[in-house]
């Protein structure tokens, strides 16, 4: 159970991780976007 519980937590660690990140470079993006927008 224990072992079970350990690998969830690190697989939704994982999964927030590439979240923030694709975030991020979205972010990003939009600011690049924006600027040549103005």
């Amino acid at each position: 159970m224990a072992e079970a519980a350990g690998t969830i937590s690190i697989f939704i660690r994982q999964k927030f991780k590439f979240l923030a990140k694709t975030l991020i470079i979205m972010e990003s993006d939009g600011a690049k976007t924006g600027k040549m927008q103005c």
